[in-house]
Formats: C-alpha cells, sequence, structure tokens
C-alpha cells in the first residue's frame, strides 16, 4: 500500500526509497569481518558453530561501532591456561594419557592462521613504502596488502590457509557438512543407547519387584504350612451314680456281688 501511495503521489515507491536510505547510512562491512565470516563456521547468531575449535565464541565483538576483530586474544588466553596445566600436571613432558598437548597444538596453529588471514588488512597507511620494506618485501607501509586483498576472492584466501586447493572452498564445506552429519549420527545413536538403557533398567526393576513380592507370597505360604491344624477334643463322658449305700451293683446286705458268680461275697452263707 505504501508502495502503492508512493508511487500515486511521488512516482517513488516508499518503502523501497526507505530501504535504500537506511542503507545508505550503514557503514560498509569493514572487510576483516567479511573475511572472519568466511574464516570461520558461523552459527546463525554470528558464534563460532558447535563443534568447532572456538566454538561459542564470537569473531567481532565489543563495540559496535569500533568492535575487536578476530580471536587472537582468546587464543592466547586458552593456550596459556593449557600449557599452565600441563606443566603442572606432566612436569616430566609425558603426554601419554592426556590430548591436552593435541589441543594445544591446533588452538596454536589456528591462531596463526587467523592472524595470518587479518594481517591481510594491515598497514599503517603511510604515504610510501620504506627502502628496507622494498629490500625486505614487507610491503604494509602504505597498506599495499590491504589494498590488494580487496581484490581477493575470500573463498580462495580460506582455501590456501586451510592447504585447500579447490578455488571456492567446495571441498572444505563438503568436509564441514560430513563431520557435522557424523556427529549428528554419533549424537543419534548415544540418545537410542541412553533410551535403551533406561528402558532396560526400568524392566530389570520391574522384573525383581516382580520376583521379591513371589518370594514374599512363598515365604507366607511356608509359614503357614508349618503351624498345626486346629484339633477338636470332645468331651468326657458322664453318668449319674445310683442312689442309696449300695454301689458298684451291690444287690445284698453287707457285702459285695462276687465279680464272677451270682452268689455273694465272704459275708454271705
Amino acid at each position: 500500500m505504501l508502495n502503492y501511495l508512493g508511487n500515486s503521489i511521488t512516482g517513488v515507491p516508499l518503502l523501497g526509497t526507505a530501504a535504500d536510505l537506511i542503507s545508505g547510512a550503514l557503514p560498509p562491512k569493514d572487510p576483516r569481518q567479511t573475511a572472519l565470516e568466511e574464516f570461520y563456521n558461523l552459527d546463525d547468531i554470528g558464534r563460532v558453530a558447535e563443534g568447532e575449535l572456538m566454538a561459542g565464541y564470537n569473531p567481532v565483538s565489543g563495540n559496535p561501532l569500533d568492535p575487536n576483530y578476530g580471536l587472537q586474544e582468546a587464543y592466547q588466553e586458552r593456550i596459556d591456561t593449557i600449557e599452565k596445566t600441563l606443566a603442572d600436571k606432566y612436569p616430566d613432558g609425558d603426554y601419554s594419557d592426556t590430548e591436552l598437548d593435541e589441543r594445544l597444538a591446533a588452538l596454536k596453529e589456528a591462531k596463526a592462521k587467523e592472524k595470518e588471514r587479518l594481517d591481510l588488512f594491515s598497514g599503517d597507511i603511510q604515504p610510501d613504502a620504506t627502502d628496507l620494506d622494498i629490500a625486505t618485501g614487507v610491503l604494509t607501509g602504505d597498506a599495499a596488502v590491504a589494498e590488494d586483498a580487496q581484490d581477493l576472492n575470500l573463498m580462495d584466501v580460506r582455501d590456501e590457509m586451510a592447504d585447500i586447493e579447490t578455488g571456492d572452498a567446495s571441498l572444505a564445506e563438503r568436509i564441514a557438512a560430513e563431520n557435522r552429519a557424523a556427529a549428528e549420527e554419533a549424537q543419534r545413536i548415544e540418545n537410542e543407547r541412553a533410551a535403551n538403557a533406561r528402558e532396560n533398567a526400568r524392566a530389570e526393576a520391574a522384573r525383581e519387584a516382580a520376583a521379591q513380592a513371589e518370594a514374599e507370597a512363598r515365604a507366607v505360604a511356608r509359614e503357614k504350612a508349618r503351624q498345626p491344624a486346629p484339633t477338636y477334643t470332645p468331651p468326657s463322658p458322664h453318668y449319674d451314680r445310683p442312689s442309696g449305700d449300695n454301689q458298684g451293683g451291690n444287690t445284698g446286705s453287707g457285702g459285695h456281688r462276687s465279680p464272677g458268680g451270682s452268689g455273694y461275697g465272704p459275708h454271705s452263707r
């Protein structure tokens, strides 16, 4: 709509004009920033991507109007830290059980390559190179290196620093992509392994709980089996004695009846 109104009134699209004005007001991108963006593999917010040696660092930092270019100080801090650790923990120089020495070498190499790249844009902008500069081949007195670098293909520069002769860094980009894919695949495998381990642990815990419950049930059953069964005791028989003085089947007076016959005892005739 704004473009339509602008065209109708002034013959110039307003949005396009505003964008042109804003872009024209911004300073041009410093060639060092462009070089660093080409040199490093950066994420969406301008930091060195995960998996890289200096992951998480921003190669261009500080005041936007006067930023710091490069990670020379960050490299040196990490180099100093590792060198101190190696000196403290491995005074004999035997690094067979650590990878810090390899990390130290990688940091030093990367620091030197970044410095070499940034030096392409160095120079004190003096009018002319001195005789000494010409004699030694150091032609930075008049920023010759920086001026020549403007015409360089930045991808070619990165290839040269990485010892890759592809011209457009296609091999470097392919290798980086393959490394990222390998890292992602390794992470996926690790996630699956962790998930399987958790599932196996849950299943093992369930089996142990079931076995414990079964063992407790068997123990209760054995305890019940050892207890005696309740018994029934009938009451003792009870009968009434005959009335009178004669007991035990006495039918006569004065004596007992003989157990073997119908006669009387010794008191009878």
